[in-house]
């Protein structure tokens, strides 16, 4: 080699040198780059995680209060139901036992308000699904 080539032999390899540097420092940002964005990423999935069990549990929230309306709607309704059955199964009291009494002797009692006809004696009731309900309250059992 002549002595003209030795200094730009060195030039090349200070020149390689220093690109050698910069693709590590490149990588190296590169690779920070990355970290970073994976730490973001995992900020993000957590982020989203909390929201949605927050949003599940507000659901759930919500389904509870709307189940325990519904429930005391429901048992509402079936007390009024119980309170006309009871009713009805007071009113029908004396006219059973006298109707028990007519099918056992053959002769009916005579009944304190003096009723004579075995019409006066039954209130209207059908046995049946859900019949003796509207019965009590005079079919007027909404469902």
């Amino acid at each position: 080699m002549s002595s003209k080539n030795v200094p730009i032999m060195i030039a090349i390899q200070e020149k390689e040198t220093e690109l050698k540097v910069k693709v590590l420092e490149a990588k190296r940002q590169a690779e920070e780059l990355v970290t970073e964005a994976r730490k973001e990423s995992e900020k993000v999935r957590q982020k989203a995680r909390l929201k949605g069990e927050e949003e599940a549990k507000a659901l759930v929230s919500a389904g509870l209060a709307q189940a325990k309306d519904e429930a005391e709607k429901i048992l509402a309704s079936a007390e009024k139901t119980i309170a006309s059955l009871h009713r009805l199964a007071k009113k029908n009291v004396d006219s059973a036992v006298g109707l028990v009494t007519l099918a056992v002797t053959g002769e009916l009692l005579q009944e304190k308000d003096s009723r004579s006809s075995k019409q006066d004696i039954i209130a209207p009731m059908t046995v049946g699904s859900g019949d003796a309900i509207e019965a009590a309250d005079g079919g007027t059992n909404a469902r």
